[in-house]
């Protein structure tokens, strides 16, 4: 157990959830009503929990193992899910500059991003609504699922790999104060004019300076503006949905659904402006702030749309970036 959002400055916490285990709890003798004070059960070597390496009986054993549960081993998939992206995307560490490969200055930012992008709520909110909705449902909110559930269970095989009906764009930069970036997403013309389901997803990550004598403690905030409700409406009849994008911009990672069936009309020489900026919050921003950037554009699994293919092709030159 742990607590829950919102997080400094009221924003989204927890940001991802990765699997912890399922804990049981001793009930002592004749509890039979009232407040029973419960006692979580021993490590064994049985379920439930998740199956961990632990010390062996003798001496130099190291086949031995446990079944623990707790936030320790959500943390620990965390960190091997940023490890299998370095794996999966080797070039992450290499270059030095914005014309090469990210390289070791944009590798932590890139990291989280790519943690909380394939990140989505699932069914959880329909069980979390009937637990909680009372009734004028207002404890159900958009705003309250955050507090629960952050930005949702992240799913990391979303986001290391594509489909035909699935492309993921990867942007990374620095920004000083008042600076700001504009990324041109280009739209496939296969979509146009097609009434099937469709989801966007921007993920913005950024890892802040500091300012420990004051009390706004950031140095940076840094957030991007999703392209705007008539191009979402317009080009990809879609709406914002999970997180309340009136929370999302207010701590260091920015994570927004969209979704939407109905039919958009758009040319070939289309796109979606997403916006990154930077501003000073805490006294004072001297250096640039490193961030990664991810979107992804998506429709139902097998809609005959090649999506990766024409959007890979209208990215040569690279993706425009506009200071």
């Amino acid at each position: 157990m742990s607590a829950v959002g919102p997080g400094v400055g009221r924003a989204i916490k927890p940001d991802v959830l990765f699997p912890s285990g399922r804990q049981l709890f001793d009930v002592p003798p004749g509890s039979s009503g009232g407040v029973t004070v419960l006692t979580p059960s021993k490590v064994t070597a049985f379920p439930p929990g998740q199956r961990a390496a632990a010390p062996g009986a003798q001496p130099g054993e190291l086949s031995a193992t446990r079944y623990l549960c707790g936030t320790s081993n959500a943390a620990a998939l965390a960190s091997r899910a940023a490890a299998r992206v370095c794996e999966r995307f080797p070039e992450l560490l290499d270059g030095n500059d914005l014309n090469q490969p990210p390289g070791r200055r944009y590798l932590a930012p890139l990291l989280k991003a790519f943690l909380a992008h394939g990140a989505l709520w699932g069914e959880a909110p329909e069980v979390l609504r009937e637990l909680l909705a009372g009734p004028d449902r207002s404890r159900a909110s958009r705003a309250t699922m955050g507090r629960l559930l952050g930005y949702g269970f992240a799913d990391q095989e979303r986001v290391t790999s594509c489909q035909e009906e699935r492309v993921t764009l990867v942007g990374w930069n620095e920004l000083a104060a008042e600076e700001g970036h504009i990324y041109l997403v280009p739209l496939p013309p296969s979509l146009s004019g097609k009434p099937v389901w469709k989801r966007l997803v921007i993920t913005l990550a950024w890892l802040t300076p500091i300012h420990p004598r004051d009390r706004r403690y950031r140095r940076a905030q840094l957030w991007f503006e999703p392209p705007g409700r008539t191009e979402l409406k317009e080009l990809l009849a879609v709406k914002g949905c999970e997180a309340d994008g009136r929370t999302t911009g207010r701590g260091t990672l920015q994570h927004e659904v969209f979704e939407g069936a109905k039919a958009a009309a758009f040319t070939a020489d289309d796109h979606l402006a997403v916006k990154v900026s930077c501003r000073e919050h805490a006294p004072k921003l001297a250096d640039k702030v490193p961030y990664g950037l991810l979107v992804t554009l998506e429709v139902a699994p097998g809609v005959e749309i090649p999506i990766y293919e024409e959007v890979r092709l209208r990215l040569r030159p690279r993706v425009v970036v506009e200071p």
